[in-house]
């Protein structure tokens, strides 16, 4: 317990409190706290002596006795005996890092890590060179978010010894948390490389495979874990969301039920089955397990965010108070603050208090664009290279392998432009599937990309195998909608490889588009320039600029589809829609939102409605709060 300097008759009090209160633990904290800044406090020291001594503790310099009992107590899991233990040797002993060290354990396993992290620092100002607490403290940074502190904690623990494979799993969950995932892999890796099956450092990788778009040999790997720990809840659960992934949402259900027998308090079980519940339209299930999840850990702030996303509030629902209690004791700039200014803003926006929501909003956005380390420029120069390569004259002088499929069917441009409502209406079709946002194009595009010495790899290949898995999400069907509005980046390699695939742009008012995007939070790190409004606004004017480029060197292949148009009038921009893929006319395709496919987007809640306009021109309400973007696009002329 801290308290300033000048306060020690308050400590006092509070102390004499406690101890009469037969909190002796307490007690005996706070007079500690009095002596470690005045040594000389005679009632301090000797109320201190009588706590020690009434808890059985003997005078004179601290003994390997009491050091192994706490120890003793630790491993036995008496967290709290351990903690008042060593709260009372710390009265004679408290220069003793190891002491803190042990105390940090005890709160950390109890949950109280702030008192934890606390305990830790100070055994690390003892002895900075204390392996043990070093990594101790790394490790609980993680566990509160605080990654960005942990990782050089971490990587000093490492450099003072290399071989303690904890503390590299622990760098790998800090670097996977900041959504480094290839050097999250590569710590992961030096785990295993000590120990091969350690659990933890394959879950680890496995996962950070798994948000990398490396579905397949995340689950071999999550499956190889397994073996080893069947019934190890975490590893369920990660399995489950890779496997959501892969498209096996049943499977992946299977795998969460089979945690919350094993586990029926694990909060990020009920949260995930919370989320494949909604992408599947059952709503009120969702909101079910969300809530149960949020029983199991109070502090949960993700799923009151994600509870948020699934229903339009009208002021009376029973979580508003209980967000609003959450994000005003949330500390400022952490993580459950930012997804708690995600709900309070779209509670807001649906209340009609337009001002408020955006200033959630700015503040969610804020701290989101802390976790990423991007820079708008890498895109930029990815985008200037593609248009140096995919030129006119290169696309046509193709020679190479084509295929002639029909299948495939793109649906790119910006997120929150319409892709997954085009896709709904597409996927509607008696002749075709939807497939959602597969990774498979830009996988291979940014390796093409980075290997490109005047030729492409083997695009036979790339075609092969990318039909191939069209085939698992619509075996039968004459078309299959990939809607990874990025797949922009990678037209001209697309025509190339399939002359004949139907290619569909969303366009929607910029400044709709964005501000859509702006009140969003999406759990990917795949959009980190989504944060900040100026690295927004360059990004869509990439986008736009590629666009005009494909149109100028594929002129025609790309069919443009106006989000507003097939808001306004939906089944002649649909027909036209059909069109453009080969496929009849049939009235279904506007029967999307009665559909029961698995829907994985931010647009979740919305495809189960019929078409609607609210969103149309939405950016006038928050025009003032927008104005850095659109001062950005008028110049480019985009608006």
């Amino acid at each position: 317990m801290e308290h300033p300097p000048g306060n020690v008759k308050q400590t006092l009090i509070e102390a004499e409190a406690a101890r009469k209160a037969g909190d002796i633990a307490r007690a005996a904290e706070l007079y500690a706290a009095i002596l470690a800044r005045m040594p000389a406090h005679a009632k301090s020291r000797s109320a201190l002596k009588r706590l020690q001594k009434q808890a059985g503790i003997g005078g004179g310099p601290l003994s390997q006795a009491e050091v192994d009992q706490a120890v003793q107590l630790l491993q036995n899991g008496q967290f709290a005996q351990a903690a008042t233990l060593v709260r009372l040797l710390l009265g004679k002993a408290p220069k003793e890092a190891l002491l803190h060290n042990i105390l940090g354990m005890a709160l950390s396993n109890m949950g109280e890590h702030a008192s934890a992290i606390a305990s830790f620092q100070a055994a690390v100002r003892l002895r900075p060179d204390y392996v043990e607490a070093q990594g101790n403290l790394g490790s609980a940074l993680v566990q509160i978010g605080q990654a960005a502190k942990a990782i050089p904690v971490l990587e000093r623990a490492i450099t003072l010894n290399p071989d303690l494979v904890q503390n590299h799993h622990n760098l790998g969950a800090a670097l996977a948390q900041m959504g480094r995932y290839p050097q999250a892999i590569e710590a992961f890796d030096r785990a295993l490389a000590l120990d091969p099956g350690h659990v933890n450092a394959l879950n680890g990788k496995a996962d950070a495979l798994a948000k990398l778009g490396h579905t397949r040999e995340a689950i071999e790997l999550f499956e190889q874990a397994l073996k080893l720990a069947p019934d190890d809840p975490a590893l369920l659960v990660n399995m489950a969301y890779a496997l959501v992934r892969d498209d096996r949402v049943e499977k992946a259900i299977a795998h969460l039920e089979k945690a919350l027998k094993l586990a029926p308090d694990m909060a990020d079980a009920w949260y995930r089955l919370g989320v494949q519940y909604g992408n599947l339209g059952r709503m009120d299930d969702a909101i079910t397990a969300l809530n149960r999840a949020l029983e199991c850990d109070p502090g949960m702030a993700e799923a009151w965010r994600t509870m948020t996303t699934l229903r339009k509030y009208k002021g009376s629902e029973p979580e508003i108070a209980p967000i609003e209690t959450a994000y005003e004791a949330s500390p400022q700039d952490s993580p459950a603050r930012m997804h708690l200014a995600f709900a309070r803003g779209k509670i807001s926006e649906d209340l009609g208090k337009h001002d408020q929501a955006f200033t959630f909003w700015t503040e969610g956005n804020r701290i989101r664009r802390t976790q990423f380390d991007y820079r708008i420029d890498i895109d930029q120069k990815r985008a200037q290279r593609i248009r140096e390569i995919f030129t006119a004259d290169f696309i046509a002088s193709y020679e190479g392998p084509r295929d002639e499929s029909r299948k495939p069917v793109l649906i790119v441009g910006m997120m929150r432009s319409g892709t997954t409502l085009a896709e709904q209406i597409i996927a509607s079709h008696p002749q075709a599937a939807g497939a959602g946002e597969l990774e498979f194009i830009p996988d291979f595009g940014q390796n093409a990309l980075e290997s490109f010495a005047g030729a492409l790899p083997d695009l036979a290949g790339f075609a092969r195998d990318y039909l191939a898995l069209l085939d698992r999400y619509g075996p039968n069907a004459a078309r299959v909608v990939d809607k990874m509005p990025a797949n922009f980046f990678w037209l001209g390699l697309v025509r190339m490889a399939f002359p004949n695939a139907t290619i569909i742009n969303m366009q929607r008012d910029a400044r709709d588009t964005c501000l859509s995007i702006w009140k969003n939070y999406f759990a990917g790190h795949g959009h980190a320039y989504a944060y900040d409004l100026k690295e927004l606004a360059q990004f869509y004017l990439l986008y736009r600029d590629l666009m005009d480029h494909w149109d100028s060197v594929m002129p025609g292949v790309v069919h443009h589809c106006s989000y507003e148009k097939l808001t306004s009038d939906p089944e002649s921009e649909a027909r036209r829609l059909l069109a453009a893929c080969g496929l009849d006319w049939d009235p279904r395709v506007l029967e999307f939102h009665k559909s029961t496919t698995v829907v994985k987007t931010a647009s979740v809640s919305q495809v189960r409605q019929k078409i609607y306009r609210s969103s149309v021109k939405g950016w006038k309400r928050h025009e003032a709060g927008l104005e850095p973007l659109i001062e950005i696009l008028s110049r480019a002329g985009r608006v």
